[in-house]
């Protein structure tokens, strides 16, 4: 018996050591072909199966459901009440939202910020990743840090 786990130490771990070698040549071989690349992936992560794995009967109140529309009937009565019937279990609160905030006499409708010095804008912007891609204002990153030391203090007066 020593012997036998042995060797199937040693036969696992030759496995492994090929299967590692194997696809790492694989993915040498397909490193500038990105479908190829998918691929292989796909074929380590499906490992051959493509089978759909759902059960073919279905169990609702103690009666099992076999035809496919009253199971999606099922399905979808159930996903469309749930939100409903858990709503129906939560027990109401007695307290008033308004209880739990501090001074409800005194509520704004507008907020103040702190005034932002220049050098805070230019330490932040140093902070970005230079990127040329732009976003929905068409300004990069990289462009921004290029030209944030003359556009931080007219920024600090908004």
């Amino acid at each position: 018996m020593c012997k036998y786990k042995e060797f199937c130490s040693a036969f696992n771990k030759i496995k492994r050591k090929a299967k590692l070698e194997y696809y790492r040549e694989a993915f040498n071989s397909n490193r500038h072909n990105i479908k190829g690349t998918w691929n292989i992936i796909r074929s380590l992560i499906s490992n051959g199966t493509n089978a759909s794995t759902l059960p073919s009967t279905f169990t609702l109140n103690t009666t099992d459901i076999t035809s496919p529309q009253c199971i999606a009937d099922e399905f979808n009565t159930f996903f469309s009440t749930i939100g409903h019937t858990i709503n129906n279990a939560v027990p109401r609160a007695n307290t008033h939202f308004s209880d739990y905030m501090k001074d409800t006499t005194r509520i704004d409708n507008t907020f103040y910020m702190g005034p932002v010095h220049p050098q805070d804008i230019i330490n932040t912007a140093k902070q970005i990743k230079s990127k040329t891609s732009t976003g929905h204002d068409d300004i990069s990153s990289k462009l921004t840090k290029e030209t944030i030391g003359f556009i931080a203090t007219p920024l600090s007066y908004f």
